[in-house]
């Protein structure tokens, strides 16, 4: 039977005597239980074996509701406003979607061309959260990597609240900036950016990915994506 599962979790943790929180809410199609279930032991796992301190989980609570429904969709087409777009104007994009059992919906994912972008071809990217969480994972890795437990529950908080049901559009643009260990620079200075990426220093630096992102409310989990340049 088709059927969501509309969840929300609250973590209540302690880290060398304070206490801390780790909430999320979210939904899935047409799944059971497990999309929570593997979420929340995953984020117990990673606090309980983490190398920098000792953390206690003191209580998980669950909220878990059922509705008999189908939320699965695709994109269906990707329109822009025009060919061109001017540097600090408006890129509008008009995406439809097609709902399993309803009928087609259309979003506004229009994004702001950044002011000092050189002319050029850029890849637009529309895709459910799945492939968002992809693409964030490749482009910008450093936001996944701790360096102390504050930080290591920040990412388990980041990934447990990128929404299911929300419509994603990405313009991808050329690197520019440095990333230094999590902290995205993406306006520093070239000469100060070879300063920071000098071999010799200890700090982990990485070229930033520089892009615009834009997300809206769906109310439907979108299963794929589509490219535009």
């Amino acid at each position: 039977t088709d059927h969501i599962i509309r969840y929300k979790a609250d973590m209540e943790i302690e880290t060398s005597g304070i206490p801390g929180k780790i909430a999320f809410e979210n939904v899935s199609t047409n799944d059971d239980i497990s999309e929570l279930l593997t979420e929340s032991t995953g984020s117990v796992m990673l606090l309980m074996d983490n190398p920098y301190k000792k953390v206690a989980i003191k209580s998980m609570v669950f909220d878990v509701s059922v509705e008999a429904k189908n939320m699965q969709a695709h994109i269906w087409s990707v329109e822009l406003a025009g060919s061109k777009a001017k540097p600090g104007e408006m890129l509008g994009v008009s995406v439809v979607v097609e709902s399993v059992l309803a009928d087609k919906k259309r979003y506004d994912c229009s994004l702001m061309v950044p002011k000092n972008l050189a002319p050029g071809q850029y890849e637009l990217i529309i895709c459910g959260a799945s492939e968002y969480s992809e693409f964030i994972k490749q482009a910008a890795p450093y936001r996944f990597v701790p360096n102390n437990i504050t930080s290591l529950i920040e990412i388990i908080d980041e990934l447990l609240n990128i929404k299911k049901d929300k419509l994603y559009s990405i313009l991808v643009l050329p690197p520019s900036g440095v990333a230094v260990e999590r902290a995205e620079l993406p306006d520093l200075p070239s000469t100060k950016a070879i300063i920071l990426q000098d071999h010799k220093r200890t700090i982990t630096t990485q070229p930033y990915q520089h892009r615009v992102e834009r997300s809206v409310d769906a109310g439907v989990i979108i299963l794929d994506k589509n490219k535009v340049h």
